[in-house]
């Protein structure tokens, strides 16, 4: 995640954030490729559901590709560090949220008092 980063703001000067994005899920797919071929996972390819692969598709472009697009804007926009204040911080704080909206999860007092301090100590930080 550093190296990605890194070089995310280095090639912020000339290279689109799609392109950057793209070339970099490149290279982990091909990464990939042979801890894949290591535990034989596509031997299991073939057994997979129609859901299962709309839900790997959706992980795929929302959950992944987009998440990549919009760290790379960020970056280009803040800089890395700024960026990645935000996006750290702020993660858990949407979890929080997300499982009261999605799952009827309740919010504890603990969650409200933790996210308070996620987001002051955001706030310090980018006042610095």
């Amino acid at each position: 995640w550093v190296i990605y980063s890194i070089a995310a703001k280095q090639k912020s000067d000339g290279l689109p954030a799609t392109a950057f994005t793209c070339g970099a899920l490149i290279i982990g797919t091909l990464l990939l490729i042979p801890l894949s071929m290591h535990y034989n996972i596509g031997d299991t390819v073939h057994e997979l559901s129609t859901i299962q692969w709309l839900l790997i598709l959706y992980i795929a472009i929302m959950g992944t590709g987009l998440q990549y697009y919009l760290y790379g804007k960020a970056i280009e926009h803040l800089g890395p560090d700024t960026a990645s204040y935000i996006l750290y911080s702020t993660t858990p704080v949407f979890v929080v949220f997300l499982t009261y909206f999605l799952f009827n999860d309740p919010i504890t007092t603990w969650e409200l008092l933790g996210t308070s301090c996620v987001l002051v100590s955001l706030a310090i930080l980018l006042k610095s």
